[in-house]
């Protein structure tokens, strides 16, 4: 497996751009361990060993380098710019958005404008801005930082593409802006017109796939039919690749020598046209990638340089020279997922033909050596593992690369050429396609599609990274007959992190930070209750179609479930949801539909019904989940761990906030009280019904700290130690209010604010416990 040089070259490369953006011991004493590995395992002499560790220091300074030059110019007092626009408008909604260049500082930000009519919305479908340099007058703002454990951080994103400042402008005049032209600008225009000639041309049906694997463009297809595409983990075939590209350089290179051209002349077509086809696609990680790589091997086949070279080294130098240019790549998804499937399967390519003759066993151990060798960047990013992925791969890999990538090459050609009669060529691929979606979507619903098993620890990170060399060293020295006992090594390191989750010794309990709302996680050791308080929700305000967006932000599925699955959750014993307002059961449909739910708790009161609790009860009964409404005097425990429903008292005659379930906890030796929405009125039948209800350690404040809520009297009574208020960051309520905050510093209670702190977490054991915050 190991007779290359180059490959060492490359992990050395990794290492060093690892460690100087991480900083993490553990990847160095990681790194250093490898070298000892190699050196006294006799695969490399102690002067390699010396140049390795020379390129690992290179790359850990360019990193560094990096990392330090990293920052921005702009002052965020700045208003008035000169932009030139770098990428084609994104249209959703109301909300035009691109990414454009400040002339002045050379500074690239995310330039957005909230269009006030449909008049005006249809004018800017229209306009093509890619190119254009414009003065803008507008606002600055900070990309949204982490604001939960695991979150996704946009800023660090944007920062990994130098993108620091979002630009709100109030007036988008584009008659008086200047073309700029250059090969890049014309490239990306041209990208933008196949892609505007796909839409008006293609049908429906194959509209998105098409924009997909034509030119990389992903904006047309359905969310839902993305996230089911990837909980079977074959999202990347709808990205373009290097099959991808195989099949178009076989079908250019075909064409050329029917038509008469020479292998030498073709050869040096494709050298030329290879980087054009980046740009038209969209220059993604794994589009790099494929290219630099064909560029090799034709430059190879037609110079007759490297002949020496073999295909493993190639990969290593492209994946070097990637890393050189930009640092950041090792933070990109695609890039990521690209290279790593591009390594294993060359260095299992030996062994794929020495010890399966089978076709089939060939193909299966093939696929089964890409899903192993991503498992540690898909968990770490999206917490679950695609358990169908095996078998959905061995369906699809062959259906897009030899029947739907050729079939919409070919009807793309045939669109400039018959395009009366496209729709009578595009019918039968229209009708797999439509049957495809439906099996994707059909197989993605099961709940056993996925595995889910949080971001592993970086012990569990590193366990995963050096578990397949050594499944690929062993494959190569044990007998064949012994060879299937090593499938158990995934097995088992899954195994570990998913009892390490599910049966931890670790008990937590957070304020997840949803904006304005509640949701709040109870997570007990041993497995012995995971209850989920609230979901939060998005508050939307009536507009008309145009102005809705394609794929509005949804506080349940963007926020509450990735954060669950990122700590390993997937079954939620209790959904207790204090009250039926928006921001505490809006987000409930995305837990119920993608986590298995075991029961519902709703307040037994009389209330108005709204298009919420009927969409609840109704996904509830699909599911089978039992829901039930509770009033006071509901209680449970579990081990040391006690749970006492204090409200509501009453059926009818309550607000909907006073109607709010109240649970008086005692976890962890501390006594806790989660009050909803609670307000003056309930908070005064509490102290009338419990007057011994005191000596409180943690409060959830009511209401996110509404003036209406946590009155002083209740405060005294209750003498709180540390006061916890859910509540969004610049809430147009003015939440938490001031007389609230002031009762509560008279009384000297501790008070942490999820728009302040972000995701608030209170972890323990037997031993004690402690707050950890988000935001410091």
């Amino acid at each position: 497996m190991f007779q290359t040089r180059f490959l060492f070259f490359a992990i050395s490369a990794f290492f060093g751009i690892l460690c100087s953006f991480s900083q993490t011991l553990f990847f160095y004493l990681l790194y250093i361990l490898f070298i000892l590995w190699l050196y006294l395992a006799k695969k490399i002499t102690l002067g390699l060993s010396g140049f390795l560790i020379c390129f690992f220091l290179l790359f850990l300074v360019r990193g560094s380098y990096d990392n330090i030059g990293n920052h921005s110019e702009i002052s965020e007092d700045d208003s008035s710019f000169i932009i030139t626009f770098l990428e084609s408008a994104d249209i959703d909604g109301d909300r035009w958005r691109t990414v454009g260049r400040d002339k002045q500082t050379k500074e690239k930000l995310i330039v957005s404008y909230k269009m006030n009519t449909e008049k005006e919305k249809n004018f800017l479908e229209s306009e093509r801005v890619i190119g254009k340099t414009c003065m803008l007058q507008g606002s600055l703002s900070l990309p949204a930082s982490q604001r939960n454990e695991n979150g996704f951080d946009y800023r660090q994103f944007l920062k990994n593409d130098s993108i620091y400042w979002l630009l709100a402008t109030q007036d988008l005049n584009l008659t008086n802006c200047k073309e700029e032209s250059n090969l890049l600008f014309s490239l990306k225009q041209l990208r933008e017109k196949g892609t505007i000639w796909i839409a008006e041309h293609f049908s429906e049906t194959t509209v998105p796939i098409a924009e997909a694997l034509i030119f990389g463009e992903r904006g047309m297809m359905d969310e839902n039919l993305q996230i089911a595409y990837q909980r079977l983990g074959i999202i990347h075939l709808l990205a373009i690749s290097g099959s991808h590209v195989v099949v178009l350089i076989g079908i250019l290179y075909f064409v050329m020598i029917r038509a008469g051209i020479t292998k030498e002349r073709a050869s040096t077509i494709l050298l030329l046209l290879l980087p054009v086809y980046a740009v038209l696609t969209g220059i993604s990680p794994s589009v790099v990638r494929a290219v630099l790589t064909s560029m090799v091997l034709l430059a190879k086949n037609k110079f007759r340089i490297f002949s020496g070279l073999p295909m493993i080294d190639i990969i290593s130098v492209v994946f070097c020279l990637c890393l050189i240019i930009d640092p950041r790549n090792l933070f990109n998804i695609g890039f990521l997922l690209s290279f790593i499937v591009c390594f294993f399967l060359i260095l299992s390519s030996t062994l794929i033909r020495s010890y399966h003759t089978s076709t089939v066993k060939m193909y299966f151990f093939t696929t089964f050596i890409s899903e192993y060798a991503v498992i540690p960047v898909i968990l770490y990013y999206f917490y679950e593992i695609p358990t169908l992925s095996l078998v959905a791969n061995l369906i699809y890999i062959p259906f897009y690369t030899i029947i739907v990538l050729p079939y919409l090459i070919s009807l793309y050609i045939l669109s400039f050429l018959f395009p009366q009669i496209l729709s009578f060529f595009s019918f039968p691929l229209d009708l797999m396609l439509m049957f495809s979606d439906k099996l994707v979507l059909k197989l993605a619903s099961y709940p056993f599609s996925t595995l889910v098993l949080g971001r592993p620890s970086s012990v569990l990170l590193g366990a995963y990274i050096v578990s397949l060399p050594i499944f690929f060293f062993l494959y190569e020295i044990m007998p064949k007959k012994s060879r299937n006992w090593l499938y158990i090594i995934p097995i088992l390191i899954i195994s570990f992190q998913y009892i390490d989750n599910v049966y931890s010794a670790k008990g937590e309990i957070t304020f997840i930070d949803v904006g304005q709302g509640d949701s709040i996680l109870i997570q007990l050791p041993y497995n012995k209750g995971t209850y989920l308080i609230d979901t939060g929700g998005t508050v939307t305000f009536p507009m008309e179609e145009w102005q809705k967006r394609k794929d509005p932000f949804e506080v349940g599925a963007k926020t509450v479930v990735p954060f669950l699955k990122s700590k390993g959750i997937s079954t939620i014993d209790k959904l207790i949801l204090t009250h039926g307002d928006l921001d505490h059961i809006g987000g409930s449909t995305a837990v119920i539909e993608q986590l298995n739910v075991k029961e519902i708790m709703y307040p037994n009161v009389t209330e108005e019904s709204s298009i919420e609790k009927e969409r609840l009860l109704s996904l509830a009964k699909q599911k089978k989940i039992p829901i039930h409404f509770i009033q006071a005097g509901k209680k449970w425990t579990t081990g040391k761990d006690a749970f006492l429903v204090l409200a509501p008292f009453e059926t009818e005659d309550l607000t909907k906030n006073n109607g709010s379930i109240v649970i008086y906890a005692k976890i962890a030796n501390r006594t806790w009280l989660f009050t909803g929405d609670l307000e003056k009125e309930g908070e005064e039948a509490l102290m009338l019904n419990y007057p011994l209800l005191k000596d409180i350690d943690i409060l959830k404040v009511g209401h996110h700290g509404s003036k209406t809520s946590s009155t002083s009297e209740f405060i005294e009574q209750l003498k709180p130690k540390i006061a916890i208020i859910s509540v969004g960051e610049n809430n147009s309520y003015n939440h938490p209010s001031q007389e609230v905050l002031s009762t509560l510093k008279e009384s000297k209670v501790k008070v942490f604010r999820t728009d302040e702190n972000g995701g608030i977490s209170f972890y323990f054991s037997e031993k004690g416990g402690t707050f950890q915050l988000q935001i410091p």
